[in-house]
């Protein structure tokens, strides 16, 4: 097994690395779209979203701007951010057709069966945000939608020496709030380059790194990540740092016959130094403020957290 301190920048994390950002720059500007003239907005000290009417005192952002938005229709409100100019025409045309919820039947649990809803992917088409609060929260991410939608590219770019043949899947969006909401666990796109990396490193090695990952983040009580989604998260940063483990290594891919599943024959023998780490666009979605709930062949799915002004922590 190899001593701790030989890799010590990978197993002294410094979690703050990959946190989630807790506030959005958009905010101020696309709640006080929504709200009578006179109030204000801001992020307080610790970065919880909050909003005032005129005269009146701080409250917090969500159940507020939904109780004294000037409308309660969610599409009435995506027109009235786009009307004063919070978000583009490109924007405002495009992103509802792609805007999806948890379906209604089995999308508050992880469930073997196809449903005839979702047919088991817990996700269905919304038609647009599906709350004002939702349509606010992202509003006020709308830079960091189109670049969470340009790491999402540049994953499956690097993914297709690990196997992926297939063209660019559609990314959906849904905007939550803060709970501990399943996740799809189909993350078929990059499944066979996190088998073959695992299979690839010292084994002993890699439990080591990947609960030292788990331990560290999972604590870190001063990360801004919501405890729900943690898990998640956790998953993708372990992924990224075992990839660049085997790449620090000069290490090979390669296969073990004594696993159940076997990887296809076409990713074993790669040097994993040859090809940028896959799993490090997706780390940096996490840092956007976003996680990655599906990474499949054909769909993937992205979730913000509703500006609800709790920490999240």
């Amino acid at each position: 097994m190899a001593q701790r301190g030989r890799d010590d920048e990978l197993y002294g994390l410094d979690v703050r690395r990959f946190a989630m950002a807790p506030r959005r720059p958009g905010f101020e500007r696309a709640a006080l779209a929504l709200l009578p003239e006179g109030s204000q907005a801001r992020c307080n000290a610790d970065d919880s979203p909050q909003i005032a009417l005129a005269g009146g005192p701080w409250l917090r952002a969500g159940h507020a701007v939904e109780a004294h938005a000037s409308t309660r229709d969610p599409r009435e409100a995506w027109e009235l951010l786009y009307a004063r100019g919070v978000i583009d025409r490109a924007l405002f045309e495009e992103l509802p057709s792609r805007c999806v919820a948890r379906c209604a039947q089995c999308g508050s649990r992880r469930s073997s069966v196809r449903c005839d809803r979702c047919l088991g992917t817990l996700w269905t088409p919304s038609g647009g945000p599906s709350s004002v609060l939702a349509a606010l929260s992202m509003a006020s991410a709308a830079e960091e939608l189109r670049a969470a939608e340009q790491l999402v590219a540049e994953c499956y770019a690097r993914l297709r020496p690990w196997g992926f043949r297939g063209a660019l899947p559609t990314v959906y969006w849904s905007f939550e709030a803060l709970g501990g909401q399943p996740n799809s666990a189909d993350r078929g796109a990059i499944r066979e380059l996190a088998l073959v990396s695992w299979r690839s490193v010292d084994e002993e090695e890699g439990f080591v790194l990947l609960d030292s990952t788990r331990r560290a983040m999972r604590g870190g009580a001063a990360m801004p990540i919501p405890r729900g989604h943690r898990p998640w998260i956790v998953e993708d940063v372990g992924d990224m740092l075992l990839y660049d483990l085997a790449a620090r290594h000069g290490l090979l891919s390669r296969d073990r016959p004594s696993y159940a599943i076997p990887v296809q024959r076409s990713v074993v023998g790669l040097a994993f130094a040859a090809h940028p780490n896959p799993f490090e666009p997706l780390v940096r979605v996490n840092t956007l403020g976003f996680y990655v709930d599906t990474l499949g062949e054909s769909r993937v799915v992205l979730v913000g957290l509703l500006d609800d002004g709790r920490p999240t922590a």
